[in-house]
Order: structure tokens, then sequence, then C-alpha cells
């Protein structure tokens, strides 16, 4: 009886270190997975794991923290959009003032006065970002949303029709390159390692491009001249194989009509053709 005794209780011992065991080994990876994040899993593979951000979650403590948790780059939501540099009316000044102010001026300008833009969110969130660790896509240069009908006007005036296609590729080089130039001459400008040039070609509806260079087709000349632009500012600035450009557009359905429009138009860009 003494016997079966102890061996019922060193079978239940036995039983007790199984189950322990039994458990780790199934909490483990649960207490694992619950310690992982984003920037562990999806970072960690994909080398960038990023979010939309404005400035004030940036500028609050507790938000910036815990953006550094789960992210190494952000994107921000609206502020780097066209319309929020350009201003929803414009703010001219004259050709001589632009240059002294580091502006880009094309050499072909015909515009004798130019709008200003407005880096001052800009300047903000670069500077955050640098003193934290984060990367940002720059979002967005070229977009038929979000850019003020009057930056496409004769005199940008709303009183005025559409300026020519060459006129409007001066424009374009002037901001492209200027709100580049902006970004690499600050010392947070490093933080900056891609752009969205174009985005949402393939969804544009009417605004001031469609108005002055037609409607989509596969092959659109104002698109692959603004990563022309872009391209020509990186390489000056000797940054061409460290930042990349990007055309930007959803709906899976348009995978095919993508790939056509990258291989025919941007792939030429990388060539300076």
């Amino acid at each position: 009886m003494k016997k079966h005794a102890l061996s019922m209780r060193i079978m239940g011992v036995i039983m007790s270190v199984i189950m322990v065991f039994s458990m780790l080994a199934i909490t483990a990876p649960e207490s694992k997975a619950a310690s992982d994040t984003l920037l562990s899993t999806y970072g960690k593979a994909l080398g960038r794991c990023g979010n939309c951000v404005t400035l004030a979650q940036l500028q609050n403590s507790s938000t910036l923290n815990h953006i550094k948790t789960q992210y190494n780059s952000i994107t921000l939501e609206n502020e780097m959009k066209p319309d929020a540099i350009l201003g929803y009316s414009p703010n001219l000044m004259s050709q001589s003032e632009a240059k002294n102010q580091g502006y880009y001026v094309p050499s072909n300008c015909q515009d004798s006065y130019l709008p200003k833009l407005n880096f001052s969110t800009i300047d903000k969130v670069l500077q955050i970002c640098y003193n934290n660790g984060l990367g940002v896509r720059a979002h967005t240069l070229i977009w038929h949303s979000q850019t003020p009908d009057w930056f496409f006007r004769v005199g940008y005036s709303k009183n005025y029709g559409y300026v020519s296609q060459n006129q409007m590729y001066q424009r374009m080089e002037y901001y492209i390159k200027s709100v580049m130039n902006h970004v690499y001459s600050s010392k947070y400008g490093s933080v900056v390692y891609c752009w969205d040039v174009v985005n949402e070609y393939l969804h544009a509806t009417s605004s001031g491009w469609s108005a002055i260079y037609g409607g989509k087709t596969t092959r659109p000349a104002f698109v692959k001249r603004a990563f022309q632009y872009a391209n020509e500012t990186l390489s000056y600035w000797g940054l061409t194989n460290k930042v990349s450009l990007f055309y930007n557009d959803y709906n899976m359905k348009l995978s095919i009509l993508v790939g056509r429009f990258l291989w025919e138009n941007l792939s030429l860009c990388r060539n300076g053709l």
C-alpha cells in the first residue's frame, strides 16, 4: 500500500512537472507576441515602418513616445501637400527676392512674381524627427487634389485663364526644386529618405493639371517632367542613390496599368531622357 501511495505521489509530481512545461510552451509564444510591436516585426523585416501623423501629434510628448515604440518613419497627413505650402491665396514676391531667399528660379521663368512657400511646419517636423530618430516620407509634390487653382492661372489670379504648358513646367520646376532644396539645405533634412513625387494621377479628376495637360494617358508628359525635376534635385545634393522617388496610387485593380505606366515613363526619367 505504501509503495502504491509513493508511486502515485511520484506520478503526481511528474504530471505536475509536465503540466508546468506544457504551460510554459503555450504561454511563451503568447507572451512574446504580446511584447511584439510593428517596429520589431514589420519594421525589422522591411526596414521602415510608418504611419501618417500631424505636427500637433509629434509635439505631444506622450503621443511621440508611443509613435517611437511602433514606428521609425512618419508621413504628414496634409502638411506637406501643395495647398499647405502654397497657401489658399497667393502671396507673391519678385524673382530677385525669391533668389535672395534661396528659392530655385528657372532661368527661363516667365513669371515676374512668384509665390512664397510656407515651410514653417516642415521645419518643425524635420527637427522633431531628427532629434527622435524618425525618418520622413515626404508626401506629396504633385497632386490633382489639394493644389490651389490659382497656381495654374495667368498672374496667379482666378480672374484669368490657365497658363500654357511650358509656363506650367516652369512653375512646377520652381515648386519642386524649391521645396526639395529647402529640405536638404536644412541640418535636419537627412531624415527625408523618400518622396511621393506624383500622387494618384490615375485617379485624377478635373484639376489645373488636366486643364493644362489634358486627360489621363499612359504617357503623361508632366508626370515624367516632375520626376525629372525631382531627380535633378537629388543629383545636385548627391542623394541619387540614397533617396527614393515614388509614384503613389491605390486600388489593386490598377496594378497592371500602373506597371505599364512606370515602365514606359518613370524608367526613362532615371536615364535622363
